[in-house]
C-alpha cells in the first residue's frame, strides 16, 4: 500500500520561493499580497491614519479630526498621500508624531492593517477589510464629486460604510442615501 507522506515548508521558505513570482505580478496583486502579510502584526493602539480622497488632498472631515488629535502627543498620526504631494507637505507637517506615507505603497498598506483608528472621506482599497480590533470612520465627504459619478461613488461607499463603525457626513442627500 502507497502511503501519502505530508511535506512541510516554513514560511520564510515560501515568501522566498515565492518573491520572483511576486516581482513579475501585477501591481493590485502584489498590494493585495503587502496588505494580507501586514495583517499578521499586532495594531499599533496609539495610531491614527487619514486618507483624504485617496491621496489626492489633505482636507475635509479627516482635517479638522487631524487638526484636533494631533495637540495629543501620545498618538501618532499616518497622512496618506500621493507621492507627487508628500514634498508639498512635508514642511506644513514637520512634527515627531506625524507621518506622511505615499499612497499605494508598501508603507500604506502596513499603516491600514495596524492602525487602531482610521478616518476616510473615500472608499479604501478594494480589498480592504476592517480589522475587528479597528475603529472606522467613514466622514463620505461628497464635496469634490460630480453629480454623474454620485452613484458610483455610493455604490463604492456603502460597502465601506457596512465596516465602518461611525459614518459622518455634511452632506444632507448623501447621509440619506447611505
Amino acid at each position: 500500500m502507497n502511503t501519502i507522506s505530508k511535506k512541510t515548508i516554513s514560511y520564510k521558505a515560501f515568501k522566498e520561493n515565492l518573491q520572483p513570482t511576486l516581482k513579475n505580478l501585477d501591481s493590485s496583486y502584489k498590494n493585495a499580497w503587502n496588505y494580507v502579510s501586514f495583517l499578521n502584526n499586532p495594531i499599533a493602539k496609539e495610531q491614527i491614519l487619514y486618507e483624504c480622497s485617496q491621496g489626492e488632498t489633505f482636507s475635509g472631515i479627516p482635517k479638522l479630526i487631524f487638526d484636533i488629535m494631533s495637540k495629543k502627543s501620545s498618538f501618532i498620526h499616518i497622512i496618506c498621500l500621493k507621492k507627487k504631494f508628500i514634498d508639498d507637505f512635508k514642511e506644513k507637517y514637520n512634527f515627531p508624531n506625524v507621518v506622511l506615507v505615499s499612497h499605494g505603497s508598501k508603507e500604506y498598506f502596513k499603516n491600514v492593517a495596524v492602525s487602531k483608528y482610521l478616518v476616510s472621506d473615500h472608499y479604501m482599497m478594494s480589498n480592504f477589510s476592517k480589522r475587528p480590533e479597528q475603529n472606522y470612520l467613514f466622514t463620505g465627504d461628497m464635496s469634490m464629486v460630480p453629480s454623474s459619478s454620485y452613484d458610483k461613488k455610493i455604490q463604492f461607499d456603502m460597502r465601506h460604510c457596512l465596516q465602518a463603525d461611525a459614518i459622518l457626513s455634511f452632506h444632507k442627500q448623501y447621509k440619506e442615501d447611505i
